[in-house]
């Protein structure tokens, strides 16, 4: 009776112990459900909180930088030296002043010049005047210069602009994949219809989204895209070197 009393007790025992194990199993389980959704909520969370910052920050920068080619733009189209002899260019006269003027506002906007790569007026009798390339139509040729253009695509965007600046996913004067080109109509300012007198190229090199998107302290950890969504099908302008070729 002593052994039959002792295999009683492990009887017992173990359904005690199967009793328990039944009900911890569960227990365990959705524990482990639980944990595993606010761990990855968390993650998510600081996820996202990081890619918010980044942006931010890449945001602020990039108004920053982008200001400058912009205030160099103004200071190109607000010049009246630069002007009156663009001007008497069109008229047939031969200025030979224009580089030293055109040189005389990058001195005088060196902190804006950064990321500038060339710049070039071209007047109405298609004459070109760079600063940091040579004095050509690039990849049209003279003749394509003066009717072929007027039928690309950055050209259109620059007359509806009416004067605006206006920024092109490309170099829009030749084949350079590490620039853009930032173009706008240059009119004179002694007329009241702002009289058409020339065309103002400038050519950014892409150095500035690496800038741009490296001044977020995360920015190690990211990686960028931007994208030119203006037209039909969205144009790759820029990918840092993580992205895969799309």
């Amino acid at each position: 009776s002593r052994i039959r009393g002792t295999f009683r007790i492990q009887r017992i025992r173990n359904r005690v112990l199967l009793a328990m194990i039944t009900v911890s199993i569960p227990s365990l389980i959705i524990l482990g459900i639980i944990s595993f959704n606010i761990a990855n909520n968390t993650i998510l969370d600081i996820n996202t909180r990081m890619t918010r910052d980044n942006l931010r920050t890449s945001s602020n920068m990039a108004d920053l930088l982008f200001n400058s080619i912009n205030n160099l733009n103004r200071a190109f189209v607000l010049d009246n030296i630069l002007r009156y002899q663009l001007q008497k260019s069109n008229e047939g006269e031969t200025q030979t002043d224009v580089h030293s003027q055109m040189q005389r506002i990058l001195n005088n906007n060196s902190s804006n010049t950064t990321y500038l790569d060339s710049v070039c007026l071209v007047n109405l009798n298609n004459d070109i005047f760079c600063i940091g390339r040579s004095d050509d139509t690039g990849r049209y040729s003279p003749a394509e210069w003066r009717d072929k253009i007027r039928r690309e695509d950055w050209y259109l965007r620059m007359v509806d602009g009416m004067g605006r600046t206006v920024y092109v996913e490309r170099n829009v004067i030749e084949d350079d994949p590490r620039t853009f080109s930032v173009v706008k109509l240059f009119r004179s300012a002694d007329t009241i219809d702002g009289e058409l007198i020339g065309y103002l190229f400038m050519n950014i090199s892409k150095s500035i989204f690496e800038d741009i998107f490296n001044s977020s302290q995360n920015a190690l950890k990211s990686i960028a895209v931007v994208l030119d969504t203006s037209g039909d099908r969205p144009t790759l302008i820029y990918r840092s070197e993580a992205v895969p070729e799309l």
